[in-house]
């Protein structure tokens, strides 16, 4: 909460004095992906968990993006535009992971706006043969005031909001450093009698949800591996096969072809990006900071285009920093010129 405020108050800041707009010269581009995952009514339940956003912040977000005067177009016509030099800049909204609310949410706020956007998805999620391990950690650390975590072999107090996200963080990066710990959690869902399985049926779409989903005209379905792993962490074989069989139950259940793909947890790198250019992937989303340039229409581009986040602390200052790859320069050391910008995986 303390590093968002001060998100906020710096993209305030530099939007107010310009600051943005003359980094943009450098590092607008021509258009914004945004990622989201799962929209609800009210975040305070997740504990400030980015992969939550509210319904009124993504409203009030595709208002500011009108009044930008942008377009919202698919990925599809994202790519065709970086090659069109007089074309109009643009946004692309994505969702990750299959949530049902997707459907629920999302799809009738888009219809409202005639606003297309694209959601990946895990094969497997729709059949709950993977492991839900992010939406445990919710109820794992909200519902207890002290929280054993064996594989760690770490206990953490949390008892207050601040404890509590802490304690969220800790486990996180706990797992992102070596994906394999996935597995380690399980005994302590268990001691704490929280089902996974019982989670991903309450929030995870159902192969016929998403097949009311994707009948929308609005609506691009793309993959997002088998099982959700940290792909960069796997042998080649397993690396490959979680990325070409999505494409292949997708298509098999919705009978059209899946031609977009985003690694899970953004974890790729050059083998990743050859594997899902192999794989008859059209693009390939990473989690990478930036905004898009004619470059990333170009082949060895394609499948490492970055996304900017929408936070559900984001005001109008954040977003003009997100679509003006404000936040691309910050974490960029060099300050490469927009001539020389390639997304980094």
């Amino acid at each position: 909460m303390e590093q968002a405020s001060m998100r906020v108050v710096l993209s305030d800041a530099l939007a107010h004095s310009g600051a943005s707009s003359l980094i943009g010269t450098r590092y607008q581009g021509r258009g914004t992906i945004l990622m989201l995952h799962s929209i609800v009514d009210d975040t305070k339940p997740y504990l400030g968990q980015t992969l939550r956003c509210s319904i009124k912040t993504l409203e009030r977000s595709l208002r500011w993006i009108r009044d930008q005067d942008l377009d919202i177009v698919t990925l599809d016509e994202a790519v065709r535009r970086l090659s069109k030099p007089q074309s109009r800049n643009f946004i692309v909204l994505t969702f990750d992971d299959g949530y049902r609310d997707n459907l629920t949410r999302v799809l009738p706020l888009m219809e409202r706006h005639k606003t297309p956007f694209t959601v990946y998805v895990p094969s497997r999620i729709l059949t709950r043969d993977l492991d839900g391990w992010w939406l445990g950690l919710v109820p794992l650390v909200r519902d207890n005031e002290t929280v054993a975590v064996a594989a760690m072999a770490r206990s953490f107090i949390t008892r207050t909001f601040h404890e509590k996200q802490a304690a969220m963080t800790a486990i996180g990066r706990w797992v992102f450093e070596d994906g394999r710990r996935i597995a380690e959690l399980a005994p302590t869902f268990a001691r704490y009698g929280i089902s996974t399985a019982a989670l991903l049926d309450e929030e995870a779409m159902t192969a016929p949800e998403l097949t009311t989903l994707a009948a929308s005209p609005l609506v691009t379905i793309g993959a997002h591996t088998l099982t959700h792993p940290f792909l960069s962490q796997l042998p080649h074989a397993e690396a490959a096969h979680e990325i070409n069989a999505c494409k292949i139950e997708l298509e098999a259940l919705l009978g059209r072809s899946v031609d977009h793909f985003s690694y899970p947890y953004g974890a790729a790198g050059d083998r990743e990006a050859e594997l899902a250019r192999h794989a008859g992937y059209s693009t390939a989303v990473t989690t990478a900071n930036g905004t898009l340039f004619p470059v990333h229409a170009s082949a060895g581009h394609r499948f490492a285009l970055p996304r900017e986040t929408l936070d559900e602390h984001d005001t109008r200052g954040c977003l003009h920093c997100r679509t003006r790859g404000v936040y691309r320069f910050l974490k960029s050391r060099a300050g490469a010129p927009a001539a020389n910008y390639r997304a980094a995986v």
